[in-house]
């Protein structure tokens, strides 16, 4: 039997693809973007179908996005064919300090050949560790650690720490990384106008036109569908 979301907001009639209630929907501003990158998100089973979810936001943007749902003790099969493919140069968004490293498999999967691809635990924090300290086929992957220059700008739930981003952040930053400013942009203008139409919606109001939606409105003409 698959999951059902029944906590706050579960009645809310919502647009079926960005999840907002219909009023406050933002899906004439999603870009469509383009990367060299893959993303490989683990997702805790807790976060599959809450609102305010943002990894949805990455997979509605970027072209090559997956998800897979984290099981304690069944690791998906596809995820762990795709670790193992040469195709790909997959790299653990987690940090360093904490995370279990095997200098030999560090080394050999810094220098594989093949597409890079992120794979990103999507959940809390507490269920975030949970899911690497329970996965061992996690562990000793080649790691990469973010340090954000400005704190989170989720605002939708409580953090512990103004410095740990919320999975669509992850990817801004991760674009930026590669440099893909271009991309890390409007998918940070997609990720902001989420939040504050989300909040609009939640209060029953109409959302107000944002920079951030002239900008991916610009975006979207030049970069049509």
């Amino acid at each position: 039997m698959g999951l059902i979301y029944r906590g706050r907001g579960a009645g809310v009639v919502r647009c079926e693809q960005c999840q907002l209630p219909l009023d406050a929907c933002i899906c004439r501003y999603r870009p469509t973007l383009v990367s060299a990158c893959s993303f490989w998100i683990l997702t805790h089973r807790k976060e599959f179908f809450k609102p305010t979810n943002s990894a949805r936001l990455i997979g509605a943007c970027l072209p090559d996005v997956r998800f897979f749902r984290w099981e304690r003790t069944q690791p998906d099969a596809d995820l762990l064919a795709l670790l193992a493919d040469p195709g790909f140069r997959p790299a653990l968004v987690f940090p360093r300090e904490m995370a279990v490293l095997n200098p030999a498999e560090q080394q050999a999967g810094a220098a594989r050949p093949g597409k890079c691809a992120f794979l990103l635990l999507d959940g809390t924090w507490q269920q975030a560790l949970k899911m690497y300290r329970k996965s061992p086929y996690l562990h000793g992957l080649p790691v990469v650690s973010l340090d954000p220059d400005a704190p989170s700008r989720y605002g939708l739930r409580r953090s512990r720490s103004d410095s740990q981003l919320c999975t669509a952040e992850v990817a801004v930053e991760l674009l930026r990384s590669e440099g893909e400013t271009r991309q890390a942009r409007q998918l940070n203008n997609y990720f902001r106008v989420f939040c504050y139409s989300y909040i609009e919606g939640r209060n029953h109001r109409t959302p107000e036109t944002l920079p951030e939606m002239e900008e991916l409105l610009r975006f979207r003409a030049e970069v049509p569908d």
